[in-house]
C-alpha cells in the first residue's frame, strides 16, 4: 500500500506484473462499478530494475501488487505540509490545479481524507483476494473487513480502540 501524488499519473491504480494482472483488472473493474471510487490498472514496467512488484513478480511465485492511492499532502504545489492536510487531504492550490486539469485524479472541495485512502485500499485488497479466491477456490480466502463506504462514513477511529480504556499493561507510549 502506497500513496501518490494527485500530480502524477501512477496514483489511483493497482501496479501489477504480468502474472498479478487479471486479479488487478478484475478488482479495479469491481472497485469502479460497484463501490464507485477510480482505481485503474498499471503494468509493472519490465524494463525498471530494483521496484518490488518487479522483482518479487519476476523471482518468486509471489503475486505482487503495488496499490497507490493519492496523498495530496505530497505533491510539491500544495500550502504548509500540516498534520490536518495529511488526515483530510484538503488543499486549496491542489483544488485550484484540479480545476485546471493539472490532476490524475478527481478533486474536489472535499479533498481526499485518510478514511478515503484507507477505505480504497481496504476495498481493493479484499477485491484482490475475492479475484484469487474465485480462480484459485483451492487456495482461496476469507475475509471480512471494512470497505471503502463504511471508512468514509463512520470514520477511521471508529475501529480503534481508546487506549484510556485499555488495559494499561498493553498501552506503549513512546
Amino acid at each position: 500500500m502506497h500513496e501518490a501524488e494527485a500530480m502524477y499519473p501512477v496514483t489511483n491504480c493497482i501496479v501489477a506484473p504480468e502474472k498479478s494482472m487479471p486479479y488487478a483488472i478484475g478488482a479495479s473493474f469491481y472497485v469502479k462499478g460497484r463501490e464507485k471510487f477510480d482505481n485503474h490498472v498499471e503494468s509493472s514496467p519490465t524494463g525498471y530494475r530494483g521496484l518490488s512488484h518487479r522483482e518479487i513478480g519476476d523471482w518468486s511465485d509471489a503475486y505482487p501488487f503495488l496499490l497507490e492511492s493519492p496523498g495530496v499532502h505530497l505533491d510539491q504545489i500544495t500550502a504548509a505540509k500540516t498534520p490536518e492536510l495529511i488526515i483530510d487531504g484538503i488543499d486549496p492550490f491542489v483544488l485550484k490545479a484540479g480545476e485546471k486539469g493539472l490532476l490524475f485524479v478527481p478533486y474536489d472541495e472535499n479533498g481526499f481524507s485518510m478514511d478515503r485512502r484507507v477505505g480504497q485500499h481496504s476495498s481493493v485488497i479484499q477485491e484482490i483476494l475475492s479475484q484469487w479466491t474465485k480462480k484459485n477456490p483451492d487456495r482461496g480466502f476469507s475475509v471480512s473487513a471494512a470497505r471503502y463506504a463504511e471508512i468514509v462514513e463512520n470514520g477511521l477511529g471508529y475501529y480503534f480502540k481508546d487506549p484510556a480504556e485499555a488495559d494499561s499493561r498493553k498501552v506503549y507510549y513512546q
